[in-house]
């Protein structure tokens, strides 16, 4: 099943950006296109720039994927997320967050890492979505 829109990779450089310490190339489940990026450190950013009117960002939620974020749109704090789920529960390629109803132009989407315990934050992908 596909949606309308556009999906960037995690690779993507040209509209992706991280800081802080990621693990790239994380190919050992059912990811977007076969890879994921991860990160257990608090703190570590992905920005994702677009140019539309909603976004999504593709992760992981799970017991050891269930890292906590911060959601940020245009450098404007939006909400915090929680991706543990119980066991035996595992999502992958999952809508962690979804926006809608941006004013037609470029923004930002920034996630922070939360993580504790040992959990890890997931980014597989992200969508832009069309009028």
């Amino acid at each position: 099943v596909t949606t309308p829109g556009r999906r960037y990779e995690e690779v993507d450089r040209e509209n992706i950006a991280y800081s802080g310490d990621w693990i790239f190339n994380n190919r050992n489940r059912t990811w977007s296109e076969g890879s994921a990026v991860k990160t257990n450190i608090p703190g570590s950013r992905v920005t994702f720039k677009f140019t539309g009117t909603s976004v999504s960002w593709i992760g992981c939620q799970k017991s050891s994927a269930g890292g906590k974020a911060k959601i940020f749109i245009d450098d404007v704090e939006k909400k915090q997320v929680n991706n543990k789920q119980p066991e035996p529960i595992e999502g992958y390629q999952h809508t962690i967050y979804r926006v809608d109803g941006l004013t037609d132009g470029p923004h930002t989407l920034t996630i922070e890492a939360l993580p504790s315990g040992g959990s890890w934050l997931v980014v597989d992908a992200f969508d832009v979505h069309p009028k």
